[in-house]
């Protein structure tokens, strides 16, 4: 409680010293017609040029500017499609406000420019990267999760859990939390239409403004939005395949072709006073992942093997709905509301799962299984949200956001487990030959998280950025599992079966408060400080699992450029943390195969990290990174291996620490010949895991205490070569590679994939058609070791076959094609790239 004081004191006193600062401000209107121009890029130079600030017009076409001192500067006004304005100014006063700036449009510029896709394929900004990806060939015809893997540094993992670098994150969508993780998450962005995709920033450390969780940091799915006045949207279909064909060790082969295919609509209407959208999206996709598990341990001294493998067959039907709409109640007020119900089902099922043992090399034992797994799920998502502007000179505002969250997954999973006549069946002698094992496990699971926050900023003593805030965030989960399994006798109908019922509800409370200050020391320099302090209770209903602490989360930035901006350099320090979710925490025995089972831990701990990080930028194209990471406590799984089974178990648990130490670099947009550009992100880093206490983890052996310390690469790459040739074509080639890495007790294999994508616009931008060859050589997979113990190793590959062709068309409408957020404007880019766009660090 001390510290929530402390901190609610620092907010206070900070905000009560606020002073006036130097300031420029003045609104930007057309010529034409005299109405607003938003997003028009406004800069302050310097005599000679240079550039010392810079801003982008609001909606209502206002700016505000804070030059670092009194004198002679030169204002340039531009906007694509009308002539730059230049004015001279002789800034004397605290407070300037200029009168109303005209830009006349520029018919030869209307007539030659179409939309031209400027934006660079990878931004590295101080504090986050940004991957543009609305403008690549590759949106059309993939999702949300085709998507985020071709983001830097960012990896998927077998259970759907999103990673930054071997570090799990937590993934936003349009800068709001997802609320999910897993198998859900991965359901939800697979079912999310690619196209309505606009970017992807990864934010490795997010300042204190944003929720601490999140070990990795944030990534954040940002969608499209339309900013143009009237009418606007677009269409777009796509539809695409391959055919595979697919065997396991001892069974026929099998031909298939998978299918999938999207349509989608985004429409916009933006009038004076409100902006009102709809999107609506439907995606049907098949794909296919082959899974083989092999074991390798002995008993009584005979080695034992033991095999399975599968084929599974995976079909997603999913249907999204987005309505919101904002209403601009005069030149201070804003309000708005956001609704999205994303519904989805999915079908999983193994056309061949087979699995056998052998003691001595000779088979013990044959297990035929066909299990079926079908999986739902429906979220209903609203959001209304305020803004009020104080004072327009000081940037002072205060935005108010109410978010209610309601998921519901249903999950029924049927296997059965037939054991083939060969020999008596090992460790399971009360069966007979050609017996069957049958697990039924049935799973309803809501999730209501009801948030309220409130963020306020204010430029105070003088021309220090000061913002604040606080937020409240209930969570409730109720989870109903029933497992029934039991064996049917071969030769008779006879069935002996038990049922088990597993009802665990989960209850957390998390209240934060923050603060953040920051200063435009110079032109050169820049810094930013916060602090975050968050308070977390949980609990289920019988109090069986529980959690209470307070945590105090500091965040710094430190930023230097050039006068030029041609040299950037960037320090950034944060401290995240990772709770423990309920699937993590609820210790009821989950069954995955007739072998492999997950298991919850009431005894987790949170996980504690702290990041820093370094960056310096040359020129436009190159930026090299250093990085650290610390992490105590990382939640990972604990593989434990029952020898007289055969049985694995995946149990949560805390695993000791582990640290990140490394670097990469990144070409942004380097030109190689007049039509063709390369841009490149890679980075290497040294990952070591180390346990001092660490234990046999298979059953029957000895549980002395050891210490576990692996070293391991972790080698990251992500490529794109982009064409741009005559007529409006463009061919990109991209890829991604991963090295292989040690993350606790799991050996990872390495990772490639190389996609290839065509676009071609016509009809002055409003037609897009893209072909889109994905995994050119079937190469994206899984796979890793697991290493119990001396001589005792488990191997999982998980080969998703992915590889296909899709064709996908286009059609944009409205009053305005001109691409109003992608600008290159001389050079306030510079400006931009260093993390800075207004003056104040964001």
């Amino acid at each position: 409680m001390k510290h929530m004081v402390f901190l609610l004191l620092f907010v206070g006193v900070t905000a009560a010293l606020g002073a006036q600062p130097l300031s420029l401000s003045g609104t930007v209107t057309d010529l034409s017609n005299g109405k607003p121009l938003p997003f028009a890029t406004v800069a302050l130079l310097s005599p000679d040029s240079a550039v010392v600030t810079g801003a982008v017009t609001d909606d209502a076409g206002a700016f505000r500017l804070t030059p670092p001192a009194r004198g002679r500067y030169l204002l340039s006004v531009s906007f694509i499609g009308y002539r730059t304005s230049f004015q001279p100014l002789d800034i004397d006063r605290q407070q300037t406000l200029l009168p109303p700036i005209a830009l006349s449009p520029d018919a030869t510029m209307l007539q030659a420019v179409q939309v031209v896709d400027r934006a660079p394929i990878v931004e590295q900004h101080m504090d986050k990267l940004v991957l543009n990806l609305s403008k690549t060939a590759f949106t059309q015809g993939s999702n949300a999760l085709d998507l985020l893997r071709k983001a830097p540094g960012v990896s998927v993992d077998k259970d759907g859990n999103v990673l930054l670098n071997g570090q799990p994150v937590a993934v936003w969508i349009d800068g709001r939390p997802s609320h999910l993780d897993g198998k859900s998450l991965e359901t939800l962005l697979r079912g999310t239409d690619g196209s309505s995709i606009d970017r992807i920033e990864v934010i490795a450390n997010p300042s204190a403004k944003y929720d601490a969780e999140g070990q990795g940091g944030i990534v954040d799915i940002r969608t499209k939005h339309h900013f143009a006045q009237g009418l606007n949207g677009s269409l777009s279909f796509d539809a695409g395949g391959m055919a595979f064909n697919r065997q396991l060790e001892g069974r026929p082969q099998r031909n298939q072709f998978f299918l999938n295919q999207g349509v989608s609509a985004n429409v916009n209407l933006r009038t004076a006073k409100t902006n009102t959208f709809v999107q609506l999206s439907e995606q049907s996709q098949q794909m296919g992942v082959d899974l083989v598990n092999t074991t390798h341990y002995s008993l009584g001294g005979v080695p034992l093997d033991q095999y399975s493998g599968s084929l599974c067959n995976i079909n997603t039907r999913a249907l999204t709905l987005k309505l919101g709409g904002d209403w601009f109640i005069d030149s201070a007020n804003t309000i708005g509301a956001i609704f999205t119900m994303p519904f989805n089902s999915v079908r999983q099922w193994d056309d061949s799962s087979y699995s056998y043992q052998t003691a001595g090399g000779s088979v013990q034992q044959r297990i035929l299984s066909a299990p079926i797994t079908e999986y739902s799920l429906s979220q209903y998502i609203g959001n209304l949200n305020f803004t009020h502007i104080f004072d327009r000179s000081r940037s002072a505002e205060i935005t108010a956001n109410l978010d209610y969250f309601h998921n519901i997954t249903n999950s029924n999973n049927q296997q059965d487990n037939r054991f083939l006549p060969l020999m008596p069946i090992a460790n399971l002698r009360h069966l007979t030959p050609d017996s069957t094992h049958f697990l039924n496990l049935y799973s309803d699971n809501t999730i209501d998280i009801y948030s309220a926050k409130a963020d306020y900023q204010s430029l105070v003593f003088g021309s220090y950025m000061l913002e604040t805030g606080a937020k409240y965030a209930l969570s409730h989960t109720d989870n109903n599992l029933t497992q029934i399994q039991g064996i049917n006798y071969a030769g008779n109908d006879s069935i002996h079966g038990t049922t088990i019922r597993n009802p665990f509800d989960y209850t957390e409370h998390i209240a934060a408060l923050y603060a953040t200050l920051a200063h435009q020391f110079s032109p050169s320099w820049s810094a930013k400080a916060g602090l975050r302090g968050e308070y977390t209770y949980a609990y289920n209903s019988t109090r069986t699992v529980g959690q209470d602490y307070f945590n105090l989360f500091p965040t710094l930035y430190v930023g230097y450029n050039t006068p030029d901006y041609s040299k950037r350099l960037g320090l950034t320090y944060s401290r995240r943390i990772t709770r423990p979710n309920y699937d993590q925490l609820n210790p009821f025995q989950n069954y995955v195969d007739a072998h492999t089972s997950n298991m919850g831990n009431p005894d987790l701990k949170p996980s504690y990290s702290d990041n820093v990080s370094f960056t310096a930028g040359f020129g436009r194209y190159l930026t090299l990174m250093a990085n650290y990471i610390y992490t105590k406590d990382q939640l990972t799984v604990i593989p434990t291996l029952d020898p007289a089974t055969g049985n694995q178990v995946m149990l949560y648990d805390n695993f000791g620490t582990t640290t990140l130490l490394g670097g990469g670099l990144a070409f942004t947009e380097f030109p190689i010949g007049k039509w063709l550009t390369f841009s490149l992100n890679a980075h290497a880093y040294d990952y070591r895991s180390l346990d001092p206490n660490s234990t046999s983890r298979v059953i029957g052996q000895p549980s002395a205490t050891t210490v576990y310390d692996k070293h391991s690469l972790l080698a990251q790459a992500y490529a794109v070569l982009t064409l741009n040739l005559p007529g409006n074509w463009k061919v990109q080639l991209d890829g991604y590679y991963s090295a292989p890495i040690v993350v606790g007790y799991l050996h990872t294999s390495s990772n490639e994939l190389v996609n290839l994508g065509v676009k071609k616009t016509a009809f002055d931008g409003r037609l897009l058609l893209s072909l889109q060859f994905s995994d050119i050589f079937r190469t994206m997979s899984n796979s890793f070791d697991v290493l119990y113990a001396s001589g005792v190793t488990s191997s999982f590959e998980q080969n998703y076959l992915m590889q296909k062709v899709t064709l996908g068309l286009q059609w944009n409408f409205g009053t305005a094609q001109k691409p109003l957020r992608q600008r290159n404007v001389g050079t306030l880019d510079e400006l931009e790239r260093a993390g800075n766009t207004s003056g104040q660090l964001n």
